[in-house]
C-alpha cells in the first residue's frame, strides 16, 4: 500500500503541496467590448497574462465565468491563452468571445483552469 496520497494531503495542510493553477501569474483584465455579430450579442473579454514570478511559467487553460444577479455561474467559456509558456517578467495578451450570453448576466470573472494547474492548455505540447 503506497503513502503517497496521505503524504501529499500532509504537505498540502502545511503549504507544502502542489501550487494553484496560475501560481506566479497575473491577470489583467480589460473592460468588456460589446458588439453585434450576426444578430448575436458579443462581449469580448480581452486583457494580458504576466508572469510576475521571477521563473518561467506554465500558462494553463483560461476560463470567463458569467455570474447572475445571485452570484450562480449562468454560462462558462474555457479557452487556450497565446503562448502555452511566459518566460520571467513576460505578458502575452489574451481575447476571447462569447456568443450571446445569457440576459441575466451581471459580472464576469477570468481565471485559470483550476483542474489543470502546470499544464498547458489544450492545443499547446
Amino acid at each position: 500500500m503506497t503513502q503517497r496520497p496521505v503524504l501529499e494531503a500532509v504537505f498540502t495542510l502545511v503549504g507544502l503541496g502542489p501550487e494553484a493553477a496560475g501560481a506566479g501569474l497575473q491577470l489583467q483584465v480589460s473592460k468588456p467590448d460589446y458588439t453585434t455579430r450576426n444578430g448575436k450579442r458579443v462581449v469580448t473579454i480581452k486583457g494580458f497574462v504576466v508572469n510576475i514570478s521571477e521563473q518561467a511559467r506554465v500558462v494553463p487553460e483560461m476560463i470567463v465565468k458569467v455570474y447572475d444577479k445571485d452570484k450562480k455561474v449562468i454560462y462558462e467559456n474555457r479557452f487556450a491563452p497565446s503562448s502555452p509558456k511566459l518566460l520571467v517578467r513576460e505578458r502575452i495578451s489574451f481575447a476571447t468571445d462569447l456568443i450571446d450570453p445569457p440576459a441575466a448576466a451581471t459580472g464576469i470573472e477570468v481565471t485559470f483552469n483550476p483542474a489543470r494547474p502546470g499544464k498547458p492548455a489544450a492545443g499547446h505540447p
